[in-house]
């Protein structure tokens, strides 16, 4: 079965399991990821939801509204949460996942302290219109969310460097990892003094359990992604008897992972680093396999699928009726197609209780989005262009 995603780094990282963690790898990870996105600085956690509290908190931003987008991954809005500040969520255009923006300028008020823009499935967002809030309010922080675009550009410009930090999540299904944790980018001398400060003051070393975990799971992870042996994998996901390591949240209620004030472990960025020097192979393989998709997909793609030299393709998406049956059907041609970000945050029970207003685009969005494997060969991209073809076809798809 050919895998809805791969871990971004090669069978390489199982020597570094067999390997002592060196003082200096979270230091030297920092250094090359900076230089990677082209920014001055780094900072890294042990989550990218960390970076966001630590964002939020060594700004000394409390009891404010952080403009946000509806359709997104959860944890953003937990940080925002967990650090005592209040989510002002902004739905999605009907043709476009990303937030919004016309409707984000609008949300601001003189109780909004930072705006979040996400560059969803890798497709960047709109700089033109961040810039124009930044020109409007210029006491409002930006916070580039990039968790789902290493790499991304708009207009020529990387996404990252349109605002005062972004934030990167370096999980297993990203375009680069560290196994899990985050990183805080930024330009600003102080800023960065001010995000080391409170990593140093709120979070505690890495200890030598948490190597051991990471280890455990790079250990196990890598073998089972193997397409040989994947069905099985499949097989036991969909009993449910993985989840407790593909499910990142619980719904109904708002909370950070009981260690995400320890730090990012030596190993972790040991792999990270090793992942970060084959990054450009990885978005060369995602953009591969998107024009093709591109090419024999394109009379389904009622969203625009992005331009192939500026988006990174986390994800490729598409919408469809019925992503049960889409899905379905896939798994009995060995194409595991996926459904991330199946949700609209201001819907799900946790934050309904709140008294967030329902978003009915990003509602649509998360009912209807399917995601094609992407960190495949072009041999691959092929045949899963093929049988995704049959798939529309057999389910009788209109546009």
């Amino acid at each position: 079965m050919i895998p809805r995603f791969r871990p971004p780094v090669d069978s390489g990282a199982l020597f570094e399991v067999l390997r002592p963690g060196r003082r200096d790898a979270v230091r030297r990870y920092e250094t090359a990821f900076a230089r990677s996105v082209g920014m001055q600085y780094a900072v890294a956690f042990g989550y990218g939801r960390t970076a966001i509290r630590c964002f939020l908190e060594s700004n000394e931003i409390y009891d404010r509204e952080v403009v946000l987008p509806s359709y997104s991954c959860v944890v953003v809005a937990h940080a925002v949460m967990a650090s005592g500040n209040r989510p002002v969520f902004v739905d999605s255009k009907p043709d476009d996942p990303n937030m919004d923006l016309d409707v984000a300028i609008e949300a601001i008020t003189k109780e909004t302290a930072v705006v979040i823009p996400t560059s969803l499935f890798g497709r960047p967002v709109d700089l033109r219109k961040i810039r124009e809030i930044r020109r409007r309010r210029p006491d409002v922080l930006v916070l580039q969310d990039c968790c789902h675009s290493f790499g991304v550009s708009g207009h020529g410009q990387s996404v990252q460097e349109e605002g005062d930090a972004a934030v990167f999540a370096l999980n297993f299904s990203k375009i680069t990892t560290s196994v899990f944790g985050g990183m805080l980018t930024t330009n600003d001398p102080e800023m960065f003094r001010r995000f080391r400060d409170w990593r140093e003051e709120h979070c505690t070393r890495s200890g030598f359990r948490r190597s051991m975990r990471r280890r455990a799971y790079v250990t196990a992870a890598l073998p089972v992604f193997w397409s040989p042996v994947y069905g099985v994998t499949n097989w036991l996901i969909n009993l449910g008897i993985l989840d407790r390591f593909v499910r990142y949240f619980d719904e109904s209620t708002i909370e950070m992972p009981p260690d995400h004030r320890e730090d990012m472990s030596c190993f972790e960025a040991q792999v990270g680093l090793r992942s970060l020097q084959q990054v450009q192979d990885r978005i060369a393989e995602r953009r591969q396999a998107a024009a093709i998709y591109i090419e024999k997909l394109g009379e389904f793609l009622d969203i625009d699928p992005g331009d192939l030299s500026e988006a990174t393709f986390s994800h490729f998406i598409l919408r469809h009726p019925d992503p049960a049956s889409f899905i379905e059907a896939g798994r009995r041609q060995s194409v595991e197609y996926g459904r991330i970000v199946d949700y609209s945050i201001p819907d799900l029970p946790s934050y309904r209780r709140l008294g967030h207003g329902s978003s009915p685009y990003a509602v649509a969005h998360a009912k209807s989005m399917v995601n094609l494997p992407v960190a495949v060969s072009t041999r691959e991209a092929e045949r899963i262009a093929s049988v995704t073809l049959e798939i529309l076809r057999a389910l009788d798809t209109t546009r």
